[in-house]
C-alpha cells in the first residue's frame, strides 16, 4: 500500500508513510484494486464469486472507504 516497495522498519515510518498514502487516496484506491484482480487470477479463486475485504489500521480505512464508494 505503501508504493514501491517500501515497508515500515520503525514506527515512525509507518506514520510517515500512512500519512502520504492518506494525502493520495486516488492511488491508494488504484493500489487496492489492484490487488483485487490480483486476487481474482489466483487459481484457486472464482473470479464470479464476491470476495470478503479485511484490513487493519490503514487497510482496513482503505477496506472501509472502497466498501462506502461501492454503495453509493
Amino acid at each position: 500500500m505503501f508504493g514501491d516497495g517500501r515497508q515500515a522498519a520503525h514506527p515512525a515510518d509507518a506514520q510517515k508513510f500512512v500519512m502520504e498514502t492518506m494525502r493520495k487516496l486516488t492511488t491508494a484506491k488504484a493500489r487496492f484494486m489492484a490487488a483485487v484482480r490480483l486476487l481474482a487470477r489466483q487459481e484457486n479463486v472464482d473470479p464470479g464469486e464476491d470476495r470478503g475485504r479485511i484490513g487493519y489500521l490503514l487497510r482496513g480505512g482503505v477496506v472501509l472507504g472502497m466498501a462506502r464508494e461501492a454503495s453509493t
